[in-house]
């Protein structure tokens, strides 16, 4: 597995359990914390592009398609998590 891979799966898994458990203890709207979630998930994409860049060897030519990767994998996970969440957290209320 590259790192790149690696680092798609941790954003992915990390947006779905971060948007399930804000959504679980607080009142927020599903499509509000998935969406959230999503763009802080973009800016840390974008701050470590912008690290690579000044700091390190590592380019970035393919910029766009990195930001569309993360965002056909991460922008699902964080919604389904949130919706997800805000269901138990409703089912919970009711009882």
């Amino acid at each position: 597995m590259s790192s790149f891979e690696a680092c798609a799966l941790s954003m992915t898994v990390g947006a779905f359990i971060i948007a399930f458990l804000i959504c679980v203890f607080s009142k927020g709207k599903a499509s509000k914390v998935g969406l959230l979630v999503y763009a802080g998930i973009i800016l840390s994409v974008f701050i470590r592009i912008i690290y690579d860049i000044n700091f390190s060897t590592i380019t970035h030519n393919l910029l766009g398609i990195e930001i569309i990767i993360y965002t056909v994998l991460t922008l699902p996970s964080a919604l389904i998590g949130a919706v997800l969440g805000n269901s138990i957290a409703c089912r919970n209320k009711k009882k």
